[in-house]
């Protein structure tokens, strides 16, 4: 329920859309949005774990360039205005509303199989 909390949070923070193909690594995306839930997971003792199987879960539903989508706005997740500055930088790229849109959707559908997934590792 906690990791649910958090993964809508983050994912209420994506105001447009946005997509593109290219590779990329994926270890930034997961180490960006394992930083974001451990920072807001005060409330678990140990909240590593159930963050991480969260980006699991969001890297194995996503392609690269959803993936990477999410690496560039979780930093910003609470900060409405430097979410607005990544959406314009993310734009200028190339990627379109819509790739950017369909992110935080995904972000928001995920939201309830991470918590029944992930939730039993939260302590």
């Amino acid at each position: 329920m906690r990791v649910l909390a958090l993964v809508t949070i983050a994912a209420m923070s994506f105001a447009t859309p946005g997509f593109a193909q290219q590779s990329y690594d994926r270890s930034g995306g997961t180490q960006a949005f394992v930083n974001m839930c451990v920072g807001r997971g005060a409330h678990l003792s140990t909240p590593e774990p159930t963050c991480a199987c969260g980006a699991g879960i969001i890297s194995g539903r996503m392609n690269d360039r959803q993936y990477e989508i999410m690496r560039r706005f979780t930093p910003h997740t609470g900060n409405q205005p430097a979410m607005n500055a990544e959406i314009r930088n993310l734009l200028n790229e190339g990627y379109s509303p819509q790739e950017i849109q369909t992110v935080g959707q995904m972000l928001v559908d995920l939201a309830p199989l991470i918590d029944t997934t992930c939730g039993v590792l939260e302590r």
